[in-house]
């Protein structure tokens, strides 16, 4: 997990960018994936992790099995800015 102190991580022009996993690192991360009962997201941080809700062409093996992982668990989205969520997530704003 990364987490800063007021719960955001960027670079200073604000991308979300990170080297990818080796297979062990990825396949680790899959593993805790599947552990987790659920996950708490920021709108952001939600918007970028939209990327595993469909298969992409050309990933290999470890990207589709942390796609299911990813889909199968329960999300729940805290923004006050998005109107809808995907699939197996939960919108959290104030009403």
């Amino acid at each position: 997990m990364s987490l800063s102190l007021d719960g955001y991580v960027a670079g200073e022009g604000g991308e979300l960018e990170m080297p990818p996993p080796d297979a062990e690192l990825f396949r680790h991360f899959t593993d805790h994936v599947r552990g987790l009962a659920g996950s708490l997201y920021g709108r952001r941080i939600y918007e970028v992790m939209r990327y595993w809700d469909e298969d992409q062409p050309g990933w290999s093996a470890l990207e589709h099995d942390f796609a299911a992982a990813w889909r199968a668990h329960p999300k729940w989205v805290v923004s006050n800015t998005l109107k809808s969520v995907g699939a197996n997530a939960t919108l959290i704003h104030n009403d």
